[in-house]
Formats: C-alpha cells, structure tokens, sequence
C-alpha cells in the first residue's frame, strides 16, 4: 500500500486546530498565539510534514512559480537551468523544468503551465504554435526566450545565424572544400541548429571560394546517415570516413558528436586535421577541450545566456512595460582539430 504525504489538513486533525491557524503558522503570521504555535509545531513534527511551496502559492493566488520550458531537450539544459535558479531562487521564486515529449500539443502545454498562474516563464527554444504565441501576447506575462528568431516580447540569446556565418567563413579562409554537416535536429523544435545550418550555408554559397562538396547529415529524419544511431557521432564520423565524398572537414552541431568523433578517429588511429578536420558549436565548452588535440569551435556559453535571462525576466516581473532584445556575442575558440 502506498503511503499518502501528511497534508495540512493532517496537520490540523492532529493539532485540534483549523486549516487556517495551520497555514497562517507556516507563513509565520502573528495571528498564531504561542500556544497554538506549539500544537501545530509538534504535529507537524510527528507527520513529518513539509509545506509544499509551490502548491501553498497556488491557494493564496499569489504565485512565485516561474516555469523553464525547454522543449527540445539536450545537455546544455542542465547550464541553463543551473544559472537560472541561481538568480530565481535569490529572488523567492519556485522555478522548474518542463519539456516537449513530442507526444503532449504545445497548447496543452501552456494551458497546464498558465492554469499555474505563473509570475513570469522562460522558454528556451523555438514555440512552434501560433496559437500558442498568440495566446502568451495576448494575456502579456513577463517573459524571456532565449532560442528563437521570432520572440514574443524579450528576448536574450544567441545570433545562431551570424555563428554559423563565422565558423563557415573560418573554413572558407582555411580553404576547406568537401565540407559536411551534422546537425542535431533540424525540427522546429531545435530552431537553433536550423539557423545555424542557415547562416553556415549563406556564407558558403556566397562565397568567392568554390567549395565542391557541403552535404548535410540530419540527425532524425528517414533513411538518414545517423537516423537514430546510440552513437550519432561516431556512427557518423565512420560513415563519412567510409563513404567516397572525400570529405576534408565535419561541423557538427553538437559538441557531444563532435567529442564522440573525435574519439572514433583517435581509437581508428585516423589522424584528425590531417586526415579529417572537426569543428562543432560548444554548449558545454570543456567537452572541446577534454581531448586532445582540443576540438575548434563557437563557444555558446548557456551559463551566461541562462543568467543574463533570469536577471531579464526579473526586471519583466518588476516593470511589465520593460523589453528587451540583445543578442550575445559567443567566442570564436580555435583548437587543434582545424
């Protein structure tokens, strides 16, 4: 059988004291005599009983509750959520992840997350719906997106465009020509892989350099390269390496491919810049650097995108007619790999 968490209603039986009295004591009121103080104490302390902040938030229609929604899930998401209760939490607020299973409409989503009266919200990726950004408009919440090339009101980010912009034109001075691409997932969800891919492929095509060969690799689509490979980045790596493209250099989207190639061309003795080149977009910048020779890349700092978010929406929250759009300049990092 299992066993149901004490609740405040508990509590009160226990204490022979009304639900009110018990959460005016949890809120620390001076409407509690000492003695009724004492009462509840212990019998809270013989349930074991903890108040639930976010539900006692709820009940009073005063809510601190500060949703993250991440839709397309990938490990930069720990930075991000790391930075953002650094500052919420300072704050007083309640904040916690949701994400997209790919399964649940954006709309029943954000009914769910609005029906918590939430103080503000921070999405980080690309809200698909119309409806949805229609909705979040029109009844004004303070909010912040961090991924996206159409933002609802404030928004704190990356230029993935110009990044992609930068490492092709990195390439195009190095005088790479059969270039390929991995990208992570080019779905809507993941808009930021599509810019990049967006930006890379504009410079290339612009260019005054002939490059003979940019094929792209998409992670989730049928009859792909490295559809549903466990090992996306080795799978893939093996693939290129095998296939007779001739292919000089690999961007990868994903740093996490990228150091999963890396480590299949040192394991196949495959010299890497000599034999292939890797370059990739670091979310998580010591994974470039966790091998050697260390990985070049475009350092997409989430620790500092997730903070600087945070900081933003709490100035939404304090004066609703604040907006913001400002982009962040990510670092240019060359390592040894090209």
């Amino acid at each position: 059988m299992i066993k149901k968490n004490p609740t405040i209603i508990d509590v009160a039986k226990l204490a022979n004291v009304g639900t009110m009295s018990v959460s005016r004591f949890f809120k620390k009121s001076s409407l509690v005599s000492q003695a009724l103080q004492v009462r509840i104490s212990e019998a809270a302390k013989n349930l074991n009983y903890t108040p639930n902040p976010i539900a006692a938030s709820l009940a009073s229609r005063n809510s601190k509750i500060i949703p993250i929604y991440i839709p397309y899930l990938r490990f930069a998401a720990i930075h991000y959520m790391r930075s953002i209760n650094k500052v919420l939490q300072k704050q007083g607020f309640q904040n916690f992840l949701l994400s997209n299973d790919g399964i649940t409409s954006e709309e029943k989503i954000f009914e769910n997350i609005l029906k918590w009266r939430p103080q503000g919200l921070i999405i980080v990726g690309n809200i698909t719906s119309r409806n949805v950004r229609k909705k979040l408009r029109d009844i004004k919440i303070p909010l912040v997106e961090t991924a996206t090339n159409n933002p609802v009101d404030s928004f704190l980010g990356f230029d993935y465009q110009n990044a992609g912009a930068r490492m092709a034109e990195y390439l195009i001075k190095e005088k790479y020509k059969n270039i390929a691409f991995v990208g992570t997932s080019l779905d809507s969800r993941a808009l930021h892989t599509s810019l990049i891919y967006t930006g890379f492929c504009k410079t290339i095509q612009n260019s005054n350099m002939k490059i003979s060969k940019l094929i792209n690799y998409k992670e989730n689509e049928k009859d792909n390269l490295i559809s549903k490979s466990q090992n996306p980045g080795a799978d893939s790596m093996s693939k290129i390496l095998s296939s007779k493209q001739k292919i000089e250099v690999v961007v990868y989207a994903d740093d996490f491919f990228a150091l999963d190639a890396h480590i299949f061309c040192k394991k196949n003795n495959i010299q890497i810049k000599k034999d292939i080149a890797i370059v990739t977009f670091s979310g998580t910048f010591p994974a470039t650097f966790a091998v050697t020779p260390s990985i070049t890349s475009i350092d997409m700092d989430h620790k500092k995108v997730g903070l600087l978010a945070a900081e933003l929406l709490v100035k939404k929250i304090n004066n609703k007619n604040y907006q913001k759009i400002n982009y962040i300049e990510p670092n240019f990092i060359i390592g040894g790999s090209a």
